[in-house]
């Protein structure tokens, strides 16, 4: 959805997006998806950390220059992106997500709780 959302941008010249493969921004995107979605589960269903999350993301791409180099620092970016996201999936596996019994499961835990 993200990639379809944000698809006016690849078509304007002198937006950061405009010179970024598409279909790497798309699998970037659907990491992405899968990252920020996780998050959301395993925070009481934080929109605010989502949303944190989403943002420094956005920040730290646009303020290191590593988008606007050379395309080999894109595509590294968006191999990073997907590592994480399949990590994520094979550790909280499908149920993390997806609302329900895990998201009840973050429900219950305390404010303040820090696991370990």
């Amino acid at each position: 959805m993200w990639g379809v959302w944000h698809t006016p941008l690849f078509l304007i010249n002198g937006t950061g997006q405009s010179h970024w493969p598409y279909l790497g921004f798309v699998i970037f995107a659907i990491a992405e998806g899968v990252l920020t979605t996780w998050i959301y589960n395993n925070s009481r269903e934080s929109v605010l950390l989502a949303t944190i999350f989403h943002a420094a993301t956005d920040a730290a791409l646009s303020f290191s220059g590593l988008l606007s180099g050379d395309s080999s620092a894109f595509w590294l970016t968006v191999v990073i992106h997907v590592i994480a996201a399949t990590i994520i999936v094979l550790v909280a596996g499908p149920a993390g997500l997806v609302r329900g019994q895990q998201s009840q499961q973050a429900k219950n835990i305390p404010p303040g709780y820090i696991p370990g």
